[in-house]
């Protein structure tokens, strides 16, 4: 079997229906194998899959093992040589899963491939980044510098803001929403790191890919659509608690230092936490 699609849905039946339906639509031609892993939905998710389609293995966790495990209860199911792991949360557009299939089997160097994102009304999302230093806990995306200063170099460098989003490249790390894996590279590397509940395992992903000389492609000659975050924001205080949970991770993973450093790091997360978790409540 050449290419396995799998979904890690937790609550957002409408929007999975939709993204199943842009597969079936789109990726008929190489006949893949649809896994949707469940994480305890409470909502119609179930009904949906199972009323509407017969072509997809659903597999029904007894709890929320987030999105790392849930992922790759999934992926080590799969039979395919490549997998697509996928939000439900996503549109995929005409021809995007062959495209980025075709690419990689003739690359075999490649072990994770990401395509373009947009928004729904077909402006980019940034997806790239470079791998991140101590600087992005003031440069990222949602940060206030980059929201008063968008072209501050720091901001730049990390997002990728002055890349050509039209031609495919090598980059550090891939949203992980939409990303096409090597199932080969998948089994070298242990599946993701399942010690991250939500977030940051695309990061540590890539860079374990690239201690082991693969390579992450941006490819832009795909396209998805992404409505970005729709079962985090049924907890939100919860998920920004586990995305700065997961940033300490990270850093304790990839950045093993002295007892000092590990103090400011984790001073500027909880810092980091409170500003988000106070902006949220603002809006809220």
């Amino acid at each position: 079997m050449k290419l396995s699609i799998v979904i890690v849905s937790y609550n957002v039946g409408n929007y999975l229906k939709n993204c199943l339906e842009s597969i079936n639509k789109t990726a008929s031609p190489l006949n893949p194998e649809i896994i949707v892993v469940d994480n305890k939905s409470t909502d119609n998710t179930l009904d949906i899959v199972k009323n509407n389609f017969s072509n997809v293995k659903l597999i029904k966790n007894s709890e929320n093992y987030g999105f790392a495990k849930g992922a790759n209860i999934g992926m080590k199911q799969a039979q395919g040589e490549f997998v697509l792991l996928l939000n439900p949360d996503t549109l995929v557009l005409e021809c995007a899963v062959t495209s980025m299939v075709e690419y990689m089997q003739s690359h075999p160097e490649i072990g994770i491939m990401g395509p373009q994102l947009q928004d729904p009304d077909g402006s980019l999302q940034l997806s790239c980044r470079s791998f991140p230093t101590w600087s992005v806990y003031f440069s990222n995306r949602r940060s206030i510098l980059n929201r008063l200063f968008p072209t501050n170099k720091w901001s730049n460098k990390y997002l990728l803001k002055q890349i050509d989003h039209k031609q495919i490249q090598e980059v550090d790390w891939i949203c992980g929403c939409g990303l096409l894996l090597r199932k080969k590279m998948l089994e070298e590397m242990d599946y993701l790191d399942e010690d991250f509940f939500m977030y940051i395992e695309d990061v540590d992903l890539a860079k374990r890919v690239r201690e082991k000389n693969w390579k992450t492609v941006y490819f832009p000659q795909a396209r998805l659509i992404h409505y970005q975050s729709k079962s985090v924001i049924q907890n939100k205080e919860g998920m920004l608690v586990e995305h700065h949970r997961s940033m300490y991770r990270y850093y304790l993973k990839h950045f093993p230092g002295n007892l000092i450093m590990r103090g400011l790091v984790l001073g500027g997360i909880f810092l980091r936490l409170g500003l988000s978790v106070l902006g949220a409540k603002l809006k809220s």
